[in-house]
């Protein structure tokens, strides 16, 4: 208890400080969860507090992420000292972002920027600036993270370390996502992604397009496509690879917006997997509009994915 009174008192400083950012959201220390991942943005990455990360993350904690995509626990120290080598490396601050919450899990949509200024995995400074999305959903217990399912565009980020060549060109600024309001509610909203998450495990992409409105905008990484029949046929394409399995997706709604993420194997092109599977983390942003999803903003493990695209995708 000790420790949720806590959060929720820095929760109750940082209102103020946050506000721009944060106008549209509902009562941010409502709940325990919602208070937990403000204090991670506002005080660990924005303040660099690493200290209070064992007032929000559990012993148990698992997180997937483009470098451990199926899963991996790190301990209290681990966590404390890989946040201390990045502030020292890469001091990144959360500049932009929203947060969703619904029940057990939590979602945060923002925007990270920083300079590099410090060696990173080896790899020496360079002075130039870095900004872009940052997405994750959280899952908590007793008020306490146990999983993260995070994504950023890895492909940018490789080029900007020089870990690989520059091939490709983003648009790297905060999306314009904030909450509104529409005639049907949060719970639908959450059945309807159920339904596309279920049949898109099946492999049975064809009823997607019953979730979405005839003239859905899609923001993928590189262009924005029109109509269901694009929007569906990228779904097609992802559904279609080898061996395709939802190892466990998780979906956070609130307003008219829902947060998907799911940790997703394809069977492995390299041997020395020793699952035989190859993870893709992938995520999304959905903007309803009379049950109807009007609007999607993808970020997924595009480094793992695009590899194993057919080339016509």
């Amino acid at each position: 208890m000790r420790r949720l009174l806590l959060i929720l008192a820095l929760c109750a400083l940082i209102v103020p400080l946050t506000f721009p950012t944060l106008a549209q959201e509902s009562d941010p220390v409502e709940t325990a969860n919602r208070a937990n991942i403000y204090t991670f943005a506002e005080y660990v990455k924005n303040r660099n507090r690493t200290e209070l990360i064992p007032l929000i993350n559990s012993d148990s904690y698992i997180g997937h992420t483009p470098f451990v995509p199926e899963g991996g626990h790190s301990t209290m120290d681990e966590m404390i000292q890989g946040e201390v080598d990045l502030n020292q490396a890469l001091d990144l601050d959360y500049t932009h972002y929203l947060v969703l919450a619904e029940g057990d899990y939590t979602a945060l949509i923002g925007y990270q920027e920083a300079d590099f200024t410090a060696e990173l995995f080896g790899t020496p400074p360079t002075g130039e600036h870095w900004g872009g999305q940052i997405f994750f959903i959280s899952e908590y217990e007793d008020g306490l993270c146990v999983r993260d399912i995070e994504l950023w565009n890895q492909v940018a980020f490789m080029q900007f370390m020089g870990w690989a060549p520059a091939d490709y060109t983003f648009d790297m600024q905060p999306w314009s996502v904030r909450v509104g309001s529409t005639s049907t509610s949060p719970a639908q909203h959450h059945q309807t992604m159920q339904v596309l998450w279920d049949a898109l495990g099946s492999g049975s992409t064809a009823s997607l397009a019953d979730a979405y409105a005839p003239d859905v905008v899609t923001h993928d990484y590189l262009a924005t496509v029109d109509g269901v029949e694009p929007t569906v046929a990228m779904y097609a394409n992802l559904a279609a690879l080898p061996g395709f399995t939802v190892e466990r997706s998780e979906v956070v709604c609130e307003g008219d917006l829902c947060a998907t993420a799911a940790v997703t194997s394809i069977t492995a092109a390299d041997s020395a997997d020793e699952d035989g599977k190859t993870y893709i983390l992938w995520a999304a942003v959905h903007r309803f509009v009379d049950g109807k999803i009007a609007e999607e903003w993808w970020l997924y493990d595009n480094a793992a994915l695009w590899p194993v695209l057919p080339p016509n995708a």
